[in-house]
This record gives structure tokens, C-alpha cells and sequence, in this order.
């Protein structure tokens, strides 16, 4: 499908209600903007391939053990394992890259671990956690796909919080960081690694498609508005790019940032003549 097909594939899948939403082929139409006429099926049938074996290996009914069958097939039978040498490759961030590569950054694994469980009925959820996707599950149970599913306890995400800025001092652990993540939002963090990523190597036209569909998934946010627009000009769409800060202006007149839109303005109408 086009890139405009894609998008609005996107935008009907993620206005379906929260529990029928359908994360991996959210994440494919991700990756379908950067692979035109990516081809669904097989990364879905590998996902359904894996839980296969998993079911397979869950002879017993007891959550740990079952997890332990999950992370067998996943981390050593499959050999998925963390991008440590090629972290910002783009490529950690697309679910079909990821399954075909076997390696991926946190939240993408989280994703392949996530799919893989909800299979075979393992009730797991994502973790937003600061700097570092995880996946949890009842009770206690925090898991790190990063480290090959590694059991994350009180002291490690005390540590793994420090090591990404955090800081406790002498307050308790903030539970509320272990709250499960919906899928919108595991998509939007997904769109938001991948437009830091281009932004970082200046390419203007994939960080615009990265804008497009967050604006799908957040229309009301004005910031992502104003962002596009700019792009739009320096992707050389100096009309769309003129009407988008025209529209964000009228919104926003007194902004922090409206002198800024307003000198980008300037510019992109001038080379409308």
C-alpha cells in the first residue's frame, strides 16, 4: 500500500478500543513507512510460529515457569538478544527487522516478548519505565527482554533508574513507574526513539513521517502541528508548510515559540514567490 494508505490503516487500527487494538501490526504499519509494500504476514507468522513452541514447552501451570518456557524459546532457542554495538539503528525499531535480525532495543523486544505471551495466554504487560521498556506480569514479576528476560527486582530498578538519570534520594521506589503502558503508548514511544534517531542524522523526510503518525495518534497536540509544518518546509512543502504555521499561529498567537514560527513563516512563504 502507499505511504497515505498506510497511514490511514494506521489511524483505523489505532482508533479501535484499547483491548482489540492490535500492537504488532501497529508497529508494522511503523515499519511499512519505511518498507513500502511491506508484506504483514510473515512477521505475524513468525509470532504465531514462536508461541507455538512455547506452548509446547509449558507443561506446568505455575506463572514463573511458564515465563521460564517463554524466555527459552525467545532468548536462547530463537537467539533474540539486545542491539548493544548498533543501539540507534533504525532497524532495532521495525518488529519485521527486529524477528529477521533477531536483536532489537528494550521496547521492541518488550513487543516480541508482549505478542509471543498474550499468544499463549500469559496475562503480561509492558512497563513505560524511565530510559528502558520493560515487561511485567502479576505480582512482583519484572522482566528485562533487553537481558534475555532477566528478573528485575527492587534493587535492580533502583539501579536501573539511577543509571538513567533518576534520582530517589531518601524517598521510597515510586511504584507508579511499574503501572502497565497501553499499546498507544508503546507506539508512541516506538515513533518517538524513531524521530530522535532521524533527527539526529538530519533526515527530514522519515523524521516527518515518524510526526504524522503521532499526530494520527495525539491530533490535538499542537506542538507535533507546529513541528510538522517546519518539516514540511524543510522537506521543500513550502505551501502545506505556510498553511500548517499559519493555522498553529492563529491557534497559539502569544506561544512561547511564535516568534520562532513566525520568522519560519517568513521564510517558507518567501520561497513561495
Amino acid at each position: 500500500m502507499s505511504a497515505t494508505e498506510n497511514q490511514l490503516a494506521f489511524a483505523r487500527l489505532v482508533a479501535t478500543p484499547e483491548p482489540e487494538l492490535d500492537l504488532a501490526r501497529g508497529c508494522l504499519h511503523i515499519a511499512a513507512e519505511a518498507h513500502p509494500a511491506l508484506d504483514f504476514r510473515p512477521t505475524l507468522g513468525q509470532l504465531d510460529r514462536l508461541a507455538d513452541r512455547v506452548a509446547r514447552q509449558q507443561e506446568r501451570e505455575e506463572l514463573e515457569e511458564r515465563v521460564a518456557a517463554l524466555h527459552r524459546v525467545l532468548y536462547r532457542d530463537y537467539g533474540l538478544r539486545g542491539a548493544r554495538r548498533d543501539y540507534y539503528d533504525p532497524r532495532n525499531c521495525f518488529l519485521d527487522d527486529v524477528l529477521a535480525r533477531r536483536q532489537g532495543i528494550p521496547i521492541t523486544l518488550s513487543v516480541v516478548e508482549l505478542e509471543v505471551a498474550w499468544r499463549v495466554g500469559l496475562p503480561l504487560f509492558g512497563i513505560g519505565f524511565p530510559g528502558h521498556f520493560l515487561v511485567g506480569g502479576p505480582g512482583d514479576l519484572v522482566v528485562d527482554p533487553f537481558d534475555q528476560g532477566q528478573r528485575l527486582e527492587l534493587t535492580d530498578l533502583q539501579a536501573l533508574l539511577r543509571g538513567h538519570g533518576g534520582s530517589l534520594g531518601p524517598s521510597p521506589f515510586p511504584r507508579a513507574l511499574l503501572r502497565p503502558a497501553t499499546k498507544r503508548e508503546i507506539l508512541v514511544r516506538i515513533l518517538n526513539n524513531l524521530r530522535g534517531i532521524y533527527s539526529s542524522r538530519h533526515q527530514w523526510s522519515d523524521v516527518l513521517w515518524t510526526l504524522e503518525l503521532l499526530i494520527i495518534l495525539h491530533p490535538s497536540d499542537r506542538e507535533l502541528n507546529r513541528d510538522r509544518a517546519i518539516l514540511l518546509g524543510r522537506t521543500g512543502q513550502f505551501r502545506a508548510a505556510t498553511t500548517g504555521l499559519e493555522r498553529y499561529l492563529d491557534e497559539n498567537p502569544d506561544g512561547d515559540d511564535a516568534e520562532l514560527a513566525r520568522r519560519a513563516l517568513g521564510v517558507f512563504k518567501g520561497r513561495l514567490n
